[in-house]
């Protein structure tokens, strides 16, 4: 007997001992107030660069629930200061206002911010000084009522590519396209719409134009050349595949948006079956990396299933992960009727998240990598 009860300590040890450092009780090391925002109205876009400065841009919260202005701030995140910051004027817009995005260059030279609700604006600057490079607020025809997004800046820094959903007879979407020059935007490289051969499905673009087609738990590759799509892999238990991640060694990461549990998967390249790792209680919703690209960041939130509350939101979290194993260190749990914007970083042993918490606030948590 008293073996036994030795057995059961060293198991509860071990588990104790395994445990994250990150609790659901986690607080935030800092808390930095952003000037003349009220992110209920105008969410904020959160990036880092690759040596931890912190790239925050939302709009002005205006008067009378308009906005004619956007700030873009660049915080240092371990001290929770703000370093520069500029003002871009812009036509007016009505408040709320959303869809805005924030990418970097490959090398952090390139800031491209964009919004493209109530209106397009897309607008690169110097990262360094936050100098105005170019601006438009105008793309080729029919885009803007395509749902586009930035999806990147390709390697060289020259390019920025946006996609855009058109709705096909399969009633899937093809991808369209668009390529505008960095240094002037008002310039269109390339504009070209890739047909999905696959019905009802979806796509993913990666910052170089590579695309996957999506359709429930099948991914397959798509050739451009010939407009062709062949399977890649399916992946278990039915699981919806909500996005993919294309990540510089050429390895896929992917998830799926089961309300009960959640799964990451890691596709390396070479490779017919991809890592898994389930996370109970949590549909992923997106998930962002660090520079480094060895750590991210899930958003996940679980719903109720009872009759009375069906579909409302029992929690919301950033659960923190491994790139390379999956393995998860922990969670940062979101007030619940907060879906915020975030982003993480890893450098110097530690892993910082930053994400929105009240009106206009942003927390910042700080843990050792370990």
């Amino acid at each position: 007997m008293s073996r036994i009860c030795f057995g059961i300590a060293v198991v509860i040890a071990t588990f104790l001992l395994s445990e994250p450092s990150w609790s659901q009780s986690a607080k935030p090391n800092k808390t930095v107030a952003l000037d003349r925002a009220e992110l209920a109205l105008t969410p904020a876009a959160l990036a880092f660069d690759g040596k931890g400065q912190l790239y925050v841009a939302y709009r002005d919260k205006g008067s009378n629930k308009q906005s004619s202005a956007i700030w873009i701030r660049v915080i240092d995140a371990a001290a929770g200061k703000e370093l520069r910051s500029v003002q871009l004027q812009t036509a007016p817009v009505a408040l709320p206002n959303g869809a805005n995005q924030f990418k970097l260059s490959p090398d952090n030279s390139i800031l491209v911010y964009s919004q493209f609700h109530e209106g397009t604006f897309v607008v690169s600057l110097d990262s360094t000084t936050l100098k105005k490079i170019s601006e438009t607020t105008s793309l080729p025809e029919g885009i803007d009522q395509e749902f586009p997004k930035i999806v990147g800046i390709d390697r060289s820094g020259s390019a920025v590519l946006i996609a855009a959903e058109r709705t096909n007879r399969n009633k899937g979407t093809d991808a369209r396209l668009l390529k505008l020059s960095v240094r002037d935007l008002s310039r269109v490289l390339s504009d070209t719409t890739l047909t999905n051969p696959i019905p009802e499905s979806g796509f993913a673009v990666s910052a170089e134009g590579v695309v996957r087609i999506v359709k429930s738990n099948a991914l397959y590759s798509y050739d451009s050349a010939k407009g062709t799509a062949s399977l890649q892999l399916s992946i278990h238990n039915q699981d919806d595949i909500r996005n993919v991640l294309f990540l510089d060694d050429g390895s896929l990461l992917f998830w799926s948006n089961q309300n009960e549990f959640g799964y990451l998967y890691r596709l390396d390249r070479g490779k017919t079956t991809a890592d898994s790792q389930r996370i109970e209680k949590c549909g992923v919703k997106e998930i962002a990396l660090s520079p480094d690209q060895l750590y991210g960041a899930a958003l996940c939130e679980h719903q109720s299933l009872g009759e009375l509350h069906f579909g409302s939101v029992t929690s919301r979290a950033a659960v923190i992960f491994d790139t390379r194993t999956l393995r998860v260190l922990g969670q940062v749990p979101f007030q619940k009727d907060l879906y915020p914007e975030f982003a993480i970083w890893h450098g110097n042993e530690k892993i910082v998240l930053a994400t929105e918490s009240d009106s206009n606030k942003l927390e910042i948590y700080e843990l050792a990598d370990h």
